[in-house]
């Protein structure tokens, strides 16, 4: 087969293992993911060129600003460090991306040190465009609240202050200054609201436990292979063809921790495992209005369903055993912890999948 199901779970349950038994970082290959767009994932591996010096927040700042050609990142960009979190196989710098000081929504990544205090990893869900926008207010946050406000009269309504921010946004290819916040109708669930600062119109006011309340989808997948399945050998790829007798080897299983993107569609993104397409011929995601994801492997985006079913159940698996890092919920919003993975990449490029622990 194209891409083996089988090897790409050795793969994740083998990275943490890697990680954590590396005494020295050697770099053969410098991998990074391809930069594509303005916000997708790109990893860099195995940072042996890397003459960094300062506190370990210094170092993991210093390594993306000396590498800004490398990420493709806006030379008039900053960084700040979030948190740092301690794990058995290192330390993790969590850090923002800002443009004037100014948060850009959803520009994140994070830094990895080993036990030897040596940088192995960067993982940069960062922003590359250059911002011309205007980062001063034309409106106060109260204004904005007092247009939300007027959205939802007459009911009342309340409104989080304490985590409202004035954040860059971007929605396809237009860039907004905006004033977030959260906001509570009487009677209703609570909103995550965008405002423009310039002309106070709402860009998003969507329900926010869409982003907090996981559900359990369905995909067909094989388990754990056509080969494995039908006890036989040397099945030829065919050029993804569905035929027999690999037609009759799918599997009906549960899709888990599925979580609905705010636009109302579904897409294979969910607690611990999370689709991206990063590499070549860029054919975009699965996408469906309701979280059932039935393909054959003649389909586009079947390996997706099946490598999303296999990452999910591994890391529940390694859950149950007891394993629970203990993650800023705020930063992945609901993952502890993530694998992305691209929907497309054969399996044999390391970059297919990242484990983060």
């Amino acid at each position: 087969m194209k891409k083996t199901v089988l090897l790409l779970t050795i793969q994740v349950l083998f990275f943490a293992l890697y990680i954590s038994a590396q005494k020295v970082v050697e770099n053969r290959y410098n991998l990074g993911l391809a930069y594509t767009k303005s916000n997708i994932p790109r990893i860099s591996f195995n940072i042996a060129s890397d003459t960094t010096t300062g506190s370990i927040s210094e170092r993991a700042l210093n390594i993306l600003y000396s590498r800004r050609n490398y990420f493709k990142l806006n030379p008039t960009d900053n960084f700040q460090v979030e948190q740092i979190v301690q794990s058995p196989v290192g330390t993790h710098v969590l850090i923002r991306q800002f443009y004037n000081n100014v948060k850009i929504s959803n520009a994140k990544g994070v830094v990895s040190f080993n036990r030897n205090d040596e940088i192995v990893c960067v993982s940069l869900d960062g922003n590359g465009k250059n911002h011309t926008i205007n980062t001063i207010p034309t409106h106060s946050f109260s204004d904005a609240a007092g247009t939300i406000t007027t959205r939802f009269a007459p009911k009342t309504i309340h409104i989080d202050e304490s985590k409202a921010e004035l954040t860059i946004l971007q929605n396809s290819d237009t860039t907004f200054l905006t004033w977030q916040f959260y906001a509570t109708p009487q009677g209703e669930p609570t909103y995550w609201c965008a405002v423009d600062a310039h002309n106070l119109s709402i860009i998003e006011c969507a329900d926010a436990n869409a982003y907090y309340n996981p559900t359990t989808g369905s995909g067909m997948v094989f388990d754990p292979d056509p080969g494995s399945y039908l006890q036989l050998g040397n099945l030829p790829d065919s050029n993804d063809l569905n035929y027999y007798p690999v037609s009759t080897s799918y599997k009906q299983e549960n899709l888990n921790g599925l979580i609905q993107a705010p636009d109302g569609k579904w897409r294979l993104q969910g607690e611990y495992a999370y689709a991206i397409d990063n590499v070549e011929p860029f054919r975009g995601l699965a996408e469906e209005s309701s979280p059932t994801f039935n393909y054959t492997r003649n389909h586009p985006h079947f390996e997706e369903v099946n490598v999303y079913y296999h990452l999910d159940k591994q890391m529940r698996y390694i859950r149950s055993l007891g394993f629970r890092p203990s993650w800023n919920r705020s930063y992945f919003q609901t993952m502890d912890t993530i694998i992305l993975f691209d929907a497309h990449a054969h399996i044999n490029n390391c970059n297919s999948a990242f484990f983060l622990f």
